[in-house]
């Protein structure tokens, strides 16, 4: 807000009018009240500054008073902001709310208009931030991503090993169910079985030994590995 003026005249979008009657500038506080039902205490939040309300009157006169009532609705009309040079309010860009033209019939060569206007933003968005919830969980997700790597890459040796002690297992229990297929001896089918049942712990052992650093991997990063 600049430069006022003290000769009564003002301009919008450059279009002159005389002030008259009344100004007004109206403001406050954005207050929002806290009641609730069946309760006696409550309270209210101040939310910030309101934005500065204008109300002026102004009125044209003279023998081409309709080509000036014209070229001032038509400015009024148009959208964006527009500059004001007020007497009282000094010279600011305002957005136009309402406008209001009045005419007498007893009134040769006189209008009178009621205008309202706002300050236009300064900003058309609040300034960004950085989302902090975002890059943490990005680095939560390279963080165990690159620990499960390195889990899988670790075992990898005793994987490749362990499929070995696993096949031969598989081999000796194949030969062992071959021959309990021909031996019809109770005694001799214990001492097969037990020796089979020995050899399937072996396997078991085997398998656990290869899953281990793929459920330690999932109870860290809070999903079920495929076995």
């Amino acid at each position: 807000m600049k430069n006022k003026n003290a000769d009564g005249a003002g301009s919008f979008r450059n279009v002159p009018f005389l002030i008259y009657r009344e100004q007004r500038q109206t403001g406050g506080r954005r207050i929002v009240k806290r009641e609730y039902p069946l309760r006696d205490k409550g309270g209210a939040i101040d939310l910030g500054r309101k934005l500065h309300e204008f109300s002026f009157t102004a009125c044209l006169l003279g023998k081409d008073v309709e080509n000036q009532k014209d070229n001032l609705i038509e400015a009024l009309d148009a959208a964006g902001a527009g500059e004001l040079s007020h007497p009282e309010f000094g010279t600011l860009q305002v957005l136009v709310e309402t406008w209001e033209c009045r005419h007498s019939a007893d009134d040769l060569n006189y209008y009178e208009f009621t205008i309202t206007v706002y300050p236009a933003a300064e900003d058309n968005a609040p300034e960004p931030s950085a989302d902090t919830a975002a890059a943490v969980s990005a680095k939560k997700d390279s963080l165990f991503g690159s620990l499960g790597d390195t889990l899988s890459d670790a075992w990898q040796t005793v994987q490749e090993a362990t499929d070995g002690a696993t096949a031969v297992a598989d081999a000796i229990s194949g030969v062992f169910e071959d021959i309990s297929g021909v031996i019809e001896n109770a005694g001799v089918m214990g001492s097969v079985n037990g020796l089979l049942s020995a050899i399937t712990k072996v396997k078991g052992s085997a398998t656990a030994m290869v899953n281990a650093p793929a459920l330690l991997a999932a109870n860290l990063l809070g999903h079920s590995p495929a076995v």
